[in-house]
């Protein structure tokens, strides 16, 4: 995230070449999630689910394993000039030192045991993560898709100054990243208005809920989801059950491109960490971490501007966060 009142560094990319290497379609791995008109609706099945702690683990009890990566080292935090190859604001690409890093957690993916590899990959839509991303899916013939609950944290807006930008569709995001599957129905997306600590922990529990239902729609066990430094903190804080108001005291490592693990440890659906921020796969360990004590509670953030219009908002948005904490 970046800053109004307090300007705060947010989680970014440069280009990966495209390879066109060969994926496992998502048709062939898993039974595709049935249509919205045979399903109940998200909006209804989360007001059931969503207040109470268990209901997460109750619908988590399909998935085994849930790897969580940061995206790498991103340009913007070397230079005052970001070259932004989709055109989109605060949307910069990796450096080539974390292309590297994307290429090391991909290698590090390979090292594994079929049975503990990832059988998904569920990334944020912004450049930065998809680009982290492309190395494991190619590595791993894995499907890659975007989902917009994933994306990055934008603190509150500052009144008058507009509103931040959306997420960018996966349509949209294809024709820069050619590995991106279109099979992937978005399902959530952050308030353009910005999010406080609390509602950005509510969006990570949500979106979280959400990846779980679709992953028990699609036979998927275990995957890999790519996000941003804050919202990866709120999803660990989440699956540990650390996440409402007075809580947060635990610690989420959130380096770049570094992997947390979770695993769901009994029939009732608690999750355990087993790896935390871990980047011992790195040369470099662990660089850029970010954690909230960076930020005060009440911090904002500019938007784009009075007047500005996003041609990339959605024109009508599944699930919007707009809880009022």
């Amino acid at each position: 995230m970046r800053g109004g009142r307090r300007r705060v560094q947010s989680c970014g990319q440069a280009s990966f070449p495209p390879a066109h290497t060969r994926r496992r379609p998502l048709a062939a791995s898993f039974a595709p999630p049935p249509s919205a008109s045979s399903r109940p609706s998200d909006h209804n099945h989360l007001q059931n689910v969503l207040p109470h702690s268990r209901g997460l683990a109750v619908l988590l009890a399909m998935l085994d394993t849930i790897y969580i990566c940061r995206h790498g080292f991103r340009m913007s935090w070397v230079g005052a000039e970001t070259f932004l190859p989709t055109g989109r604001p605060r949307d910069p690409v990796l450096t080539a030192h974390g292309q590297s890093q994307a290429r090391h957690l991909a290698d590090y993916f390979s090292s594994f045991p079929a049975s503990e590899r990832p059988q998904l990959i569920v990334s944020s839509p912004y450049y930065r993560c998809l680009q982290t991303s492309v190395p494991t899916a190619s590595a791993l013939e894995l499907e890659l898709v975007a989902e917009p609950g994933l994306a990055e944290w934008f603190p509150t807006v500052t009144p008058r100054t507009g509103v931040h930008p959306s997420p960018a569709r996966a349509q949209y995001m294809q024709e820069f990243i050619p590995q991106l599957s279109l099979s992937w129905t978005p399902m959530l997306y952050p308030d353009a208005n910005g999010e406080s600590i609390s509602q950005l922990h509510a969006r990570a529990r949500r979106v979280l809920d959400l990846i779980a239902q679709r992953c028990e729609e699609l036979g998927v066990k275990r995957v890999l989801i790519c996000s941003h430094a804050a919202t990866i903190i709120a999803m660990g804080r989440v699956l540990l059950n650390d996440d409402t108001d007075g809580k947060r005291t635990k610690f989420i490592g959130a380096g770049t491109a570094s992997l947390s693990k979770y695993v769901r440890s009994n029939s009732e659906g608690k999750w355990t960490q087993q790896l935390n921020g871990d980047a011992s796969f790195l040369p470099g360990g662990v660089e850029r971490e970010w954690h909230f004590g960076m930020v005060p509670d009440n911090v904002n953030e500019d938007g784009m501007g009075q007047g500005w219009s996003d041609p990339e908002a959605p024109a009508t948005k599944p699930t919007t966060m707009q809880t009022k904490l």
